[in-house]
Formats: C-alpha cells, sequence, structure tokens
C-alpha cells in the first residue's frame, strides 16, 4: 500500500488536482479500508458477488498456467446459439454474461501480483479507481469553481459511494469509467485539442461502460449532447435538456414499431423480469409488472422514483440491518434538500450546463433502475456511484452564512 501511495504522490494527473500529497495518500488509505471492510463484512455471505467473482477469479489465475491460451481467448468466446446475439437479453446471452467474465478476469490479472490474496487486491483495485475519483473531482472543481474540503467530501467520503465504489464490484469500476469520460468531454468543452491520450482513454473508459452495465452509456448519451450543445449555444440550459430528453422520450416507445430489433423498452422488461426470476432475496420489495408500453412506464414511474430516490425507509431494516445504516444516509440527505430548499443561495459563477447534465443523467438512470430492480440491496449500490450529482448541487449552494447568523441570533 505504501508503494501505491508514493506513486500516486507521483502521476502528474493526480498531483495536479489541487490536493495536497497528504489529503491524496489519506483519502486512498481511507478507499483501501473501506474495501477491506467491505470484504470482512461479506465473507460470512457465501453469496456475495465479491467473494464470488474472488473465486472464480482463482480459477482463471491457474488456467492461466494451465490453459494458457483458453485463459486468453475465453472472454471473447460465446457459447450461445446464436453467438453474439441479444445484446439487450438479460439471460442466456454473451453480453449479458460479458460483465461478470470481465471483471472475474480483472481479478485474475490482480492474482498474478496479490498472488490470490483478496485483499491485496483491493489494495490495487482503488488504485485504480483512485483515477476516477479524481477525475470527477477536477470536473466539479471546474463546474463549482472551487476546490474546498466540501467537495473532496461529494467526491470521495460520501458513505455509501464510499463503501460500494471501494468493494471489489462493477459499481466503482463504472464510476472511474464516467469519471474518466466526464473529465475528457470538459476538458474538450474548455478549449483543449484532441489528442492520442485523450481518444485512447475515452475508448476504453466507453468499453469500460459499455461492458459492465451497457444502459448506462444509453442514458449517457443524451446528458451528454445536451452538456455539449448547451455550452455551445447561447440558449438556456435548462430549455435545451427538456428539448433533448423529450425527444428521445418519443424515439424511445417510437424506435421499436419502425425499427423492430431496437426495443428499448422491452429490453427494460425484460431486465425486470430477469430478477423476478432469481430466487426471491431477504431485501426484496414488490414492485409493478411493467409492460413495454407509455401507458404502463408512466403509471409505474411514481413507484420507480419511490424505490430508487427515498427507499430504504428505517422499516425496511427488518429485512437486513444491513439497510439501517443505509436508510439513516438518506434521511441526512433529505435534511440536506430542506435546508437547501429554506437557505438555497444564487451562485451564478456555478456550471449551469454541467450541473443540469447531473441532474438529468442521474434521475433518468435512476428511474431506469427503479423500474428494473426490486430488491433493495442491488439498488442501493446502483444509487450510490451518482449520489455526488445529487448532493453536490444541494450542499455546494447552502447559504451557510445565513444558517449561522439564524444559529446565533436564537442564542
Amino acid at each position: 500500500m505504501l508503494l501505491c501511495c508514493w506513486v500516486l504522490c507521483k502521476i502528474k494527473f493526480i498531483v495536479n488536482a489541487g490536493l495536497s500529497k497528504k489529503i491524496i495518500v489519506i483519502l486512498f488509505i481511507t478507499k483501501v479500508f473501506a474495501g477491506v471492510f467491505a470484504g470482512w463484512l461479506y465473507h460470512t455471505h457465501p453469496d456475495a458477488d465479491t467473494w464470488l467473482y474472488h473465486k472464480d477469479a482463482l480459477k482463471e489465475y491457474y488456467l492461466l498456467f494451465t490453459h494458457p491460451k483458453e485463459y486468453f481467448t475465453n472472454l471473447f468466446v460465446s457459447n450461445y446459439k446464436d453467438t453474439y446475439g441479444g445484446f439487450f437479453r438479460s439471460s442466456n446471452s454473451y453480453w449479458n454474461d460479458l460483465k461478470d467474465n470481465f471483471i472475474i478476469k480483472l481479478i485474475s490479472i490482480f492474482d498474478i501480483f496479490s498472488f490470490g490474496n483478496y485483499y491485496i487486491n483491493v489494495i490495487i483495485y482503488n488504485f485504480l479507481i483512485f483515477f476516477g475519483n479524481i477525475a470527477l473531482f477536477k470536473v466539479f472543481s471546474a463546474a463549482y469553481k472551487s476546490r474546498s474540503l466540501l467537495l473532496v467530501v461529494l467526491c470521495f467520503l460520501l458513505p455509501s459511494f464510499l463503501f460500494f465504489s471501494s468493494t471489489i464490484h462493477k459499481d466503482g469500476l463504472i464510476m472511474a469509467a464516467i469519471g474518466i469520460i466526464l473529465y475528457i468531454i470538459n476538458a474538450l468543452l474548455s478549449g483543449d485539442k484532441w489528442s492520442a491520450k485523450k481518444i485512447i482513454a475515452l475508448f476504453f473508459a466507453v468499453l469500460l461502460t459499455f461492458m459492465l452495465r451497457n444502459f448506462v452509456i444509453i442514458a449517457l448519451l443524451p446528458a451528454i449532447t445536451a452538456w455539449i450543445i448547451s455550452k455551445k449555444t447561447k440558449f438556456h440550459p435548462l430549455y435545451i435538456y427538456s428539448g433533448i430528453y423529450f425527444c428521445c422520450i418519443i424515439l424511445f416507445f417510437l424506435v421499436p414499431k419502425i425499427i423492430p430489433v431496437i426495443d428499448l423498452p422491452q429490453a427494460v422488461v425484460n431486465k425486470q423480469e430477469s430478477f423476478f426470476e432469481l430466487e426471491r432475496a431477504r431485501s426484496f420489495i414488490e414492485t409493478d409488472t411493467l409492460h413495454p408500453t407509455l401507458n404502463s412506464f408512466v403509471t409505474i414511474a411514481p413507484q420507480s422514483l419511490n424505490h430508487s430516490f427515498l427507499r430504504p425507509y428505517i422499516t425496511d431494516g427488518k429485512k437486513m440491518t444491513f439497510l439501517y445504516p443505509l436508510a439513516f444516509e438518506l434521511i441526512i440527505y433529505e435534511i440536506i434538500l430542506l435546508i437547501f430548499i429554506f437557505f438555497r443561495k444564487k451562485n451564478k459563477n456555478n456550471d449551469s450546463s454541467f450541473i443540469l447534465f447531473g441532474l438529468f443523467f442521474t434521475v433518468s438512470l435512476l428511474l431506469i433502475t427503479g423500474y428494473i430492480t426490486p430488491v433493495l440491496g442491488a439498488l442501493v449500490r446502483y444509487r450510490s456511484i451518482y449520489l455526488p450529482f445529487l448532493i453536490a448541487p444541494l450542499l455546494m449552494n447552502i447559504n451557510y452564512k445565513k444558517i449561522s447568523t439564524v444559529l446565533s441570533i436564537k442564542k
């Protein structure tokens, strides 16, 4: 771990974030401890994904020494009759299996350096993820014209964000990839020119997101398009985002009638059905069955938003003790929202086009998550990596001086 800390403090991309080396080291060690704690916490649960990945990766690791040809090719081989068909299918599909197969292959590479030790892999994993956190911090710093410790908390230390992005799983990798994508686009919008490094980094970040959770790429496209247009034109950003998303909603339901092969509503329905077919988890919540029609999506939307934004409730802790701290965290965010409503300050220096990007992207993605995920344990994990986009506009625009004045008067 000391070696990783030393290397991080020598890398220009990390050091140029505007954080002291002491802060960089503290943040990295905090992430490693969060990952180790998650590994210890899940160790008693044999069905925990992070340990299942570890066990499968060890098999791949041993395969490297016994059948190296198979090791280097099996990630690209389909075992299904339709070979590489069923892009949107939620089961019996090469593309559906790819997300797990990729992370297993990645961990098997970690095993070469860790000799199969899970907790050393946590260090390697968080070393890679740290670049995504830094990229996100740089974008937020540019958008809010600040490098305050509050932004450090938002981009690194929000409790569930820290926990799930530091655990060996898909979520941290997706967060890192999104951070790199946004960093490169923001740099280009700020006047930087294309370079080989940017092209390669953007390609691999998009590819990684595509492999691990392809619908995130679909959700990113309209948000990034609106972000670019709002930066390049003089129209009010809210009008641009609203117009583009209105068109996307129409296309979402219209395209399947013109090109039946591209049926996104049915793809969302299929993903929900896949969750229903799984063995019922302890944190399962009753969810209405979705149908590939506009009426069904509109009718279930309030329930979806409730599940993705307001669950778990405190009472959900009865399902799993693990949900109690997550419910308390959610209550804190709701209190922050109330404080924002009563003590909001207008900050014209903030980049409203990026703030709207975060809100539109996150709300649309969490709406989809609420549709397809009837399991709170999975839902809170999916949601965690998008929390900075929701909480930053609140915390960065609260008039703390006014709060201090009100409290002084009451005293």
